[in-house]
């Protein structure tokens, strides 16, 4: 399997990850001792600590997402490890931020981190959790609109291309919702749009997957010289 991935863009958001937590740090600590040394100012001492809150938290929010592994890039890497040359998987790259191309078709894989056991019903996904002690009764969570956020990525993920490729018009693309918790279940009756498939069968899952009609998807050696990245060892 072919990976292409943006590293430069990984390598930028953690940075910045790392730059806004310790500036949120610096700026609250200035607070501190701005307050120390004017009791009376009040309202300055509470800008300042909220500013820093705010940045802090905003820095671990990036940290947690390309910096700590493992990411979800390298958990979908993970899931479909195996696939032969005929598929590459991008990361950052194209309008999806993760995107499977190969004889079945183009894909926009959609993360979906929540565990529990997840139903969909006429398009609405919810999630249930078993009773954890006394401090955590049974409850059915809503999931938020899974089925949107795939209509966007695939038509983002599809523009993306045909400016790319400048293969416009030629490419169709689906969404499919991975589900990467190990203690995610799916209960869903029948097919659902998109589709769902837990990490550990998604490998299967695209191997069963039809050859789409007319072309599909778009040479994948060309896509890679024309976005340019490197290409990432299996």
């Amino acid at each position: 399997m072919r990976r292409i991935r943006n590293d430069r863009l990984i390598r930028r958001n953690s940075i910045l990850g790392r730059g806004l937590l310790f500036g949120g740090l610096g700026i609250l600590a200035a607070g501190f001792l701005v307050s120390l040394a004017s009791p009376g100012v009040v309202l300055p001492f509470l800008v300042v600590a909220v500013t820093g809150m705010l940045t802090s938290q905003l820095g671990i929010a990036l940290m947690s997402r390309w910096s700590r592994g493992p990411r979800l890039d390298e958990l979908l890497d993970a899931g479909l490890k195996g696939l032969d040359d005929r598929y590459a998987v991008v990361h950052y790259a194209l309008g999806a931020p993760h995107a499977l191309l190969g004889p079945s078709g183009v894909f926009a894989l959609i993360p979906v981190v929540e565990d529990g056991t997840v139903r969909e019903s006429n398009g609405r996904w919810t999630r249930s959790l078993p009773r954890r002690g006394l401090l955590r009764p049974a409850r059915t969570d809503s999931l938020s609109d899974l089925a949107g956020r795939g209509r966007r990525q695939v038509s983002s993920l599809v523009r993306s291309i045909g400016k790319t490729t400048g293969e416009t018009g030629e490419v169709t693309a689906r969404a499919v919702l991975v589900f990467l918790s190990a203690r995610a279940e799916i209960e869903s009756p029948g097919s659902t749009e998109p589709p769902a498939v837990h990490i550990k069968k998604l490998k299967e899952w695209v191997r069963r997957q039809p050859k789409p009609e007319g072309r599909g998807a778009p040479d994948l050696a060309a896509l890679e010289g024309r976005l340019g990245i490197p290409r990432q060892k299996e």
